[in-house]
């Protein structure tokens, strides 16, 4: 799991908006049904990638609880 989280430095925006926020992106990571994604956030300005949450892919999209927690 971390190579795939340090490979978000070469191209960020590869992976998609998640549907619960339009800031944020998820990494897909593994194979059904351990699959997990991985949310992040990439500011531009700095060149910076931040891994906020990762989450096993079965659960649930994020609460408004969870995100105003991100």
């Amino acid at each position: 799991m971390a190579r795939e989280i340090y490979s978000l430095e070469r191209f960020p925006e590869r992976c998609a908006v998640i549907p619960e926020s339009k800031k944020l992106r998820h990494l897909l990571f593994g194979k059904k049904p351990n699959t997990y994604r991985i949310i992040y956030a990439v500011d531009k300005r700095k060149h910076l990638v931040s891994v906020l949450h990762i989450r096993h892919g079965a659960r649930a999209a994020l609460s408004t609880k969870e995100k105003r927690q991100l």
